[in-house]
């Protein structure tokens, strides 16, 4: 079966965000939602995917505490999950360097 698109593949698959997504919660207490928001062609972007990250209160109210988002192409499969990997993994680095720069000014006090 052919289409009328040139189709590109990723070769990133949901299964590739878990252990980012594991790590991010066992570390940091971050939950992951993704959104893709569906454009049409006369609204002259591009079609989007927005990565939320929060925290869950006691009283189970969820406290945003990061967002980012990338555009992708419409024609590429995976493409959905290799931007949410991308973000993840970018939110894990710069978590994982606030944590680090965290811990060496606290043992400059102590």
């Amino acid at each position: 079966m052919s289409s009328r698109y040139e189709r590109m593949q990723t070769q990133v698959v949901l299964r590739d965000l878990e252990a980012w997504v594991q790590q991010l919660y066992e570390d940091h207490r971050v939950r992951l939602e993704v959104t893709v928001a569906l454009v049409l062609p006369s609204d002259g972007i591009k079609h989007a995917v927005w990565l939320t990250a929060y925290r869950v209160a006691g009283n189970g109210h969820r406290d945003v505490m990061h967002t980012d988002w990338y555009t992708i192409a419409d024609t590429t499969s995976g493409c959905i999950e290799k931007a949410a990997l991308q973000m993840a993994s970018k939110l894990l680095l710069d978590l994982e360097n606030d944590k680090e720069r965290a811990e060496r000014q606290s043992s400059l006090w102590t």
